[in-house]
């Protein structure tokens, strides 16, 4: 993550991270997950080798309870 953070935005220190992290919500669980997901999904470019919707369908059943 702090690779992505110096990357993407010049992220350099922890304070700044720690700024960086908040400011994008990455410390909420249900952000990060979503942006981890959509980053997974264009690195594997729709050709998954498990069945996505029903791993997400479990999470979110399971998140309800």
């Amino acid at each position: 993550l702090a690779s992505v953070a110096d990357k993407h935005s010049h992220i350099t220190d922890q304070s700044t991270f720690d700024v960086w992290h908040r400011t994008l919500e990455l410390d909420k669980p249900e952000v990060f997950l979503k942006k981890l997901s959509g980053a997974v999904d264009q690195l594997v470019d729709d050709k998954w080798w498990i069945d996505r919707d029903t791993i997400r369908a479990k999470l979110e059943a399971e998140n309800t309870h």
